[in-house]
C-alpha cells in the first residue's frame, strides 16, 4: 500500500511539472500551411508576388506568437492603398505591395488581438527599392 501511494504521489508530481512548464510554453506562430491566392497584375510578375509572400510567411512565426496564418491574397484592386500615407522620405524607385489574409489568433491571445477569433483582411503592406528585396513595413487589419 506504502508503495502504490509513493508512486500516485510520483506521477502526482510529474503531471504538476508537466503542467508548470506547459504554463510558460508560448507556441510559435504557423505559416507552414498556407493557402495563396494571387491575382494577375498589371506591375508585378507572380513571382514578384510570391517573393513578397515568402517575406510575410519568413516572419511571421517569430512575431506571431499563439497565432495562425490561413491564406495570402494579393488583389490588384487594393494596390492603392499599398503605400500608407505616413510613409514620408521615400527613395526614388521604390514600389510597394499590399497583401491581404485571414489570421487566426488562438486560445491564448496575441498582444492586443483577441482570443479564438479569426482576422480577415489583416494587411501586410511591402515595399522595395530599386527592384531590391521586399521588406515588410507595416501590418495590421484593414478595417
Amino acid at each position: 500500500m506504502k508503495r502504490l501511494k509513493k508512486q500516485l504521489i510520483f506521477i502526482v508530481g510529474i503531471v504538476a511539472l508537466v503542467v508548470l512548464l506547459l504554463s510558460f510554453y508560448k507556441p510559435a506562430g504557423k505559416s507552414d500551411d498556407v493557402k495563396e491566392s494571387f491575382e494577375q497584375s498589371p506591375r508585378f510578375s507572380q513571382t514578384e508576388i510570391a517573393a513578397a509572400a515568402a517575406v510575410v510567411k519568413s516572419g511571421f512565426p517569430s512575431v506571431f506568437k499563439n497565432c495562425r496564418l490561413d491564406t495570402l491574397e494579393f488583389k490588384t484592386d487594393l494596390q492603392k492603398y499599398a503605400r500608407l500615407k505616413t510613409e514620408n522620405n521615400v527613395a526614388a524607385k521604390t514600389e510597394y505591395l499590399l497583401l491581404t489574409s485571414t489570421l487566426y489568433v488562438g486560445p491564448n491571445g496575441y498582444e492586443n488581438l483577441r482570443p479564438n477569433t479569426y482576422y480577415r483582411d489583416w494587411c501586410w503592406y511591402l515595399k522595395r527599392v530599386d527592384q531590391g528585396q521586399w521588406q515588410l513595413y507595416y501590418y495590421g487589419n484593414l478595417g
